[in-house]
């Protein structure tokens, strides 16, 4: 993250695993609950490529989305429709 963001903690890190057969693959853009917010963030979430497209709803629906917001602080939505 920008070291200038409000957002950034600097508490927060990243562990990176070696991509074996991963792949990185689009989600959705994430919407928040704000009716005139207009940020959008894309989502994308990385499986092993011969994960199949069940296995990866299945594991989208254990994502957790509560203490998820967006940069002005609204709820980001827990989305319906997912392209995997």
């Amino acid at each position: 993250m920008n070291p200038d963001s409000p957002d950034r903690d600097p508490s927060d890190s990243v562990e990176v695993s070696p991509p074996h057969d991963v792949e990185t693959v689009f989600v959705v853009w994430l919407r928040c609950e704000g009716e005139d917010c207009t940020i959008q963030k894309p989502l994308f979430a990385q499986w092993s490529a011969t994960t199949t497209e069940a296995e990866r709803r299945a594991d989208i629906a254990t994502w957790r989305w509560e203490n998820l917001r967006c940069p002005a602080g609204h709820a980001i939505l827990r989305q319906g429709d997912y392209q995997i």
